[in-house]
């Protein structure tokens, strides 16, 4: 079976890197796509899709370099877990692995994001 997703869209709210209680790093974010149609309004409609990424380098790397606003391509395996929640009821939770992220765009209002002459390869201190 082939499980293999390629979203295109715009990063919706600031990543959010932090470590989990077992130690290992874990990275969220979530992406807003547009849908090839519009609604009878004639407003767009979008998607909003969450994000998941345990790869140490990947994180690294959005945390650096990805913000809000940001135009991304992800990519990795749509996935499902199923919990119990604090009310004892089972739920589910669906979203995106992400194995692999490309910036097409970096939003313009990122204060942090040094200019282009300053800027390194982001790659070359990544643990892949």
């Amino acid at each position: 079976m082939l499980n293999n997703c390629l979203i295109l869209g715009w990063v919706k709210f600031e990543p959010d890197a932090k470590v989990m209680k077992n130690g290992k790093e874990v990275c969220t974010l979530e992406i807003q796509c547009a849908r090839q149609y519009r609604d009878k309004d004639n407003k767009r409609v979008y998607d909003y899709i969450s994000c998941r990424c345990f790869v140490p380098g990947l994180i690294k790397y959005i945390s650096n370099f990805v913000t809000k606003g940001s135009q991304v391509i992800v990519g990795g395996r749509f996935q499902t877990d199923l919990y119990v929640d604090r009310n004892g009821k089972n739920s589910k939770a669906s979203y995106l692995l992400m194995e692999h992220l490309e910036c097409v765009r970096i939003a313009e209002n990122t204060a942090p994001y040094p200019p282009k002459e300053e800027r390194k390869d982001p790659l070359d201190d990544v643990d892949w």
